[in-house]
C-alpha cells in the first residue's frame, strides 16, 4: 500500500476515533453530572421538607465513619448550618457522589482527544518519516508496543498499582485490537482481491 494512503487513512481514522472517544467521554460525564444535579436537588428538597430526618441521617453517617460520640452533635450542627455543605454530605453518604468527579466534562473530553491523538499517532511516524519501505511496518509495531507500554506504566503510576500490571493489561488489549484489525484487513484483501 502506498505510503500516502497509509498516512491519509491513519490520520482520518485517528481523528475520527479520537473525536468519537472524546464525544463519548463528554456525554458520559455530562449525563452523570446531570444525574448528580437532579439527585442533589432532591436532597435539598428533603432537607427543606424534613430537616430533622435529614439531620438524623447526617448524625448516623458521621457515627458510621467513626466520629467520637462526644463530637457527633457539634459536627452535625456545624454541617447543617451550611445548606450547601449539608447537601454535599448527603450526596456523598447516600449516593457516593461528589461534585468534583463530574463538573468538567469538556476538559475530560479534551484530555481524552489529545491523549488518543498523541498515542494513536505514534505508529504513523514510521510512515510519515522517510524510513526504508521494509522497515516501516516493523518500526510501526515497535512504536506501538512502546507507546502502549508507556501508557500502561503511566496508568500504574497514577493509580498506584503494581508497575507491571498497567503495561501488561494495556499491551494485551492493544495487541488484541491490533490482531483483530490486521485480521479484518487480510480477510478483506482476500475477499476484494486487492494486493496491498
Amino acid at each position: 500500500m502506498p505510503r500516502y494512503v497509509v498516512i491519509i487513512l491513519g490520520l482520518a481514522n485517528l481523528l475520527a476515533d479520537g473525536a468519537s472517544m472524546a464525544t463519548g467521554a463528554y456525554l458520559s460525564l455530562k449525563s452523570e453530572f446531570d444525574q448528580y444535579k437532579r439527585l442533589r436537588r432532591e436532597e435539598k428538597q428533603e432537607i427543606a421538607n424534613d430537616p430533622e430526618i435529614e439531620r438524623a441521617e447526617i448524625l448516623a453517617y458521621l457515627e458510621s465513619k467513626g466520629v467520637p460520640q462526644k463530637e457527633l452533635e457539634q459536627m452535625t450542627d456545624t454541617i447543617i448550618s451550611n445548606e450547601e455543605l449539608w447537601a454535599d454530605i448527603m450526596m456523598l453518604s447516600e449516593h457516593g457522589m461528589a461534585r468534583e468527579s463530574y463538573n468538567k466534562p469538556l476538559e475530560h473530553a479534551l484530555v481524552t482527544f489529545c491523549s488518543f491523538a498523541f498515542f494513536g499517532s505514534i505508529p504513523l511516524v514510521s510512515y510519515i518519516l522517510p524510513f526504508d519501505l521494509a522497515l516501516r511496518f516493523p518500526i510501526a509495531i515497535a512504536a506501538t508496543i512502546s507507546s502502549l507500554y508507556v501508557l500502561g506504566l503511566t496508568r500504574s503510576i497514577v493509580t498506584q498499582e503494581r508497575l507491571f500490571r498497567g503495561p501488561l493489561e494495556i499491551m494485551g488489549v492493544g495487541a488484541l485490537g491490533a490482531c483483530i484489525a490486521y485480521g479484518v484487513g487480510i480477510a478483506l484483501r482476500n475477499i476484494v482481491g486487492v494486493a496491498l
